[in-house]
């Protein structure tokens, strides 16, 4: 069992650490949608659904570091290259192991994500990652592993609902069941008050 004793102390502890709980977290969302849950599109598409799911948390996460730490020091460009940077050597650590042990196998696996364009940025980004250990560039790792994740965020609702690539998440989104079964509700008037009443 993998303490958080281990996760803290090994240096690369972080980097197994996130990665084996996105994998782990994979393989109960998917048995959650495939078997657990009534139907709809999560049963349909389990491991992409799942997929999703582990994967916004972690978007939003390091879009918060980037955020909060990118331009927030006075590193000259030498050692923005050549020095370790604390929060962006542990971004490239969360990145490394969650595309090493996660999303890579779940990309190869899961046959809608299963896209050469994507497995392909995912294996440049871990190398990338590889070479941010060393640690060249780690401060760089807070814009491109954090700020330029804000789009991500975004992108992840625009893929779900993309009606070629996920036709079942695009039928529920229309034919969702609706709360309020008037949508467009039109308020109506006042009756004007009688001529000589008291208002």
């Amino acid at each position: 069992m993998l303490s958080l004793a281990f996760v803290e102390d090994n240096e690369y502890g972080l980097l197994l650490g996130t990665g084996i709980a996105c994998a782990a977290a994979q393989c109960v969302l998917w048995l959650l949608f495939s078997f657990a849950l009534g139907d709809g599109p999560w049963r349909r598409e389990p491991g992409f659904t799942a997929h999703q799911v582990v994967c916004f948390p972690i978007m939003i996460y390091l879009t918060y570091l980037g955020l909060s730490s990118f331009g927030a020091n006075s590193d000259t460009p030498v050692s923005r290259v050549f020095e370790p940077h604390p929060v962006g050597t542990v971004m490239t650590k969360i990145v490394l192991g969650e595309l090493l042990l996660w999303d890579i196998p779940t990309g190869l696996l899961v046959k809608s994500l299963r896209e050469p364009l994507m497995v392909t940025h995912h294996v440049g980004m871990a190398l990338t990652a590889m070479v941010g250990l060393y640690p060249l560039f780690s401060y760089y790792a807070l814009f491109f592993y954090g700020v330029i994740e804000v789009s991500g965020i975004f992108l992840s609702f625009v893929d779900v609902f993309h009606p070629t690539k996920h036709p079942a998440w695009c039928a529920y989104l229309k034919h969702r069941p609706n709360p309020n079964p008037n949508p467009n509700p039109k308020p109506e008037a006042e009756p004007e008050p009688e001529p000589g009443a008291p208002t």
